[in-house]
């Protein structure tokens, strides 16, 4: 497998459906699902697992705010297991090509310059304008933003890098002020 083989779904999208994005239809067995190009799009959460797949060297684990409850000390919930979607090299070298959208790419003039703790992330904007998104990670926490209407319309000066841009970054930079 090369880079690209592993890291693109193919055409039966077994990748992302294993990190459980829900509204995959039979329209979406084309060759434009590789780019974000789904029917029905994607979920904020389901956006965020993915992309912590990628920080997490390519295993996935569904989003949960819990990760155990327990009571007298015994655990009787525990936060479902992982499992290995990427290997770790294809992860890592995806996480350094996505590196390069903060400095040299789409995102640089956020400013985004932590001198301490890299950062990788991906801008999306749909045709029209009608949908912003901003997903990236550090090796501490994964945030994706999505910025649009509940009914679809046009947003002006929406795009990738601008409002859900802005939003990321102001949240990561406060998440990770303290982190060495």
């Amino acid at each position: 497998w090369t880079l690209m083989q592993e890291l693109t779904p193919p055409v039966g999208l077994s990748y992302i459906q294993e990190m459980l994005f829900r509204k995959i239809v039979k329209s979406d067995y084309v060759d434009a699902a590789a780019l974000g190009g789904l029917t029905y799009g994607a979920t904020t959460e389901e956006m965020a697992g993915g992309y912590a797949t990628l920080a997490n060297s390519g295993t996935f684990r569904e989003p949960t705010c819990l990760i155990a409850i327990k009571k007298d000390d015994e655990n009787i919930y525990t936060a479902p297991s992982e499992k290995r979607i990427y290997s770790k090299a294809a992860s890592q070298e995806m996480t350094e090509i996505l590196q390069g959208v903060l400095k040299p790419g789409t995102a640089a003039k956020l400013g985004f310059k932590n001198s301490k703790i890299e950062a990788a992330a991906k801008t999306g904007t749909t045709n029209e304008s009608k949908d912003g998104w901003f997903c990236g990670y550090t090796p501490y926490y994964t945030l994706a933003v999505w910025v649009g209407y509940d009914v679809p319309k046009n947003v002006n000066g929406l795009w990738g890098a601008s409002y859900p841009g802005y939003i990321w970054k102001a949240m990561m930079e406060e998440l990770i002020a303290d982190k060495p």
